[in-house]
């Protein structure tokens, strides 16, 4: 089953919300976005503003985006592959990691056999 999207009350709500966490009036959320405080209780209300200034105010408001704009089940969802995602991200980063380990390993295996194969060279020239 879908998550039913938020309604733009809802929106208006967490906004409320998130500016209420961090201990800031409309006025305050207002001087941070730019933007007039009537624009911020209109926006509480829920006369929501352009995706852009939203993502702004995901980021002013130090929520991730979703917080404004998904139903809690799938910003479940999307934290989980978030986590997901940085596990990966560190199994690459060893691979890569122990690839480059092993290259230069195999650098230096390659240096001593073409010193002893130079090595060699010059003696069967002497002889």
């Amino acid at each position: 089953m879908l998550p039913v999207p938020l309604s733009p009350k809802e929106v208006g709500t967490r906004i409320r919300r998130a500016r209420e966490s961090r201990g800031w009036s409309r006025f305050d959320l207002a001087i941070a976005m730019e933007a007039s405080p009537s624009s911020i209780q209109r926006w509480e209300e829920g006369k929501l503003p352009s995706v852009n200034k939203l993502v702004r105010l995901s980021e002013v408001l130090e929520k991730p985006a979703d917080y404004l704009t998904e139903p809690p089940e799938r910003q479940t969802e999307l934290a989980d592959l978030r986590r997901a995602l940085a596990e990966l991200e560190a199994q690459v980063a060893k691979a890569v990691e122990l690839t480059l380990e092993g290259l230069a390993s195999n650098d230096a295996r390659l240096s001593r056999i073409e010193g002893r194969l130079d090595a060699q060279g010059g003696q069967e020239n002497r002889g």
